[in-house]
């Protein structure tokens, strides 16, 4: 019995670390200023977008980023991109590379693309510095942000920075 009592006392004990707070956060939402390029019309967007992600494990979240923009000639652009992002969290650093599949509607401005809703991706990454465990700031996040209007494809470049406020439960 006393063998028995030993065991448990090695087992409940190994198993303590487990039951530690993590230092992940369970959830992240980054508002963003965002500048937007798109070279093929020679448009220049101004706008921002919010960026919520749910951490599946110390390296790995699902990212949802909803963006909207304005240009020259009344251009409108909305996006809507989901999917993965893979982080290095260091103790004040944190960069990250992401890949995010969506849509990205134009509502007026862009000649042939007026009012029509393309396929969209953002692949790229950026870099979060902390200021608090709660809090840290986007330095840079800069993305290839391609769409498809009208079976023509479009290489455009997004740049974006601003804070992220992180929340463990």
């Amino acid at each position: 019995m006393r063998r028995l009592a030993w065991i448990l006392v090695v087992i409940l004990g190994g198993c303590l670390p487990m039951f530690a707070q993590s230092t992940t956060p369970k959830f992240e939402i980054a508002p963003t200023y965002s500048f937007l390029r798109i070279p093929k019309t020679s448009t220049n967007f101004n706008g921002g977008s919010v960026s919520a992600a749910v951490s599946l494990n110390r390296s790995i979240q699902l990212a949802a980023d909803f963006g909207g923009y304005t240009g020259g000639g009344g251009a409108t652009l909305v996006s809507y991109l989901f999917g993965p992002r893979f982080l290095y969290r260091g103790d004040r650093l944190t960069p990250f590379a992401q890949a995010l599949l969506g849509g990205v509607s134009e509502t007026a401005g862009l000649g042939a693309y007026s009012g029509s809703t393309s396929f969209g991706v953002a692949l790229g990454g950026g870099l979060d510095v902390g200021v608090s465990k709660s809090i840290a700031i986007r330095v840079v996040q800069a993305d290839y942000f391609m769409t498809r209007f009208v079976g023509q494809t479009q290489n455009n470049v997004r740049l974006s920075f601003g804070i992220v406020f992180r929340f463990k439960k």
